[in-house]
């Protein structure tokens, strides 16, 4: 293989590997919650502003991503002690302390 089609290759592996890395980045951003309208502001940046806003979205909006898990609201469940909703987050209301254990009602 001569110089010219080893690079016409390494730059055809390149583009394939980026395009998969922008393709995962975007179905990430609509896969996870961020706070307001951050969500809408990820996909413009990583979709205009390649490869810049996907290197920027890997180092600074993973780590804006809310974890939804954690913040499940139990359904017409409210705290003993303070009266807020409950939400699941190590067994305890976020407000007051109140250790709470069950399945929501």
């Amino acid at each position: 293989m001569d110089l010219g089609n080893f690079m016409l290759f390494a730059i055809g592996v390149l583009m394939v590997a980026y395009s998969v890395a922008w393709i995962l980045a975007i179905v990430d951003i609509l896969k996870h919650d961020f706070n307001s309208s951050n969500k809408i502001i990820w996909i413009v940046a990583v979709v205009f502003f390649s490869p810049f806003g996907l290197l920027a979205y890997q180092w600074i909006g993973k780590n804006q991503r809310l974890n939804v898990a954690v913040k499940k609201e139990f359904p017409n469940r409210e705290c003993p002690r303070c009266g807020l909703p409950l939400y699941i987050e190590d067994g305890q209301c976020e407000i007051c302390g109140q250790a709470v254990y069950g399945r929501a009602v």
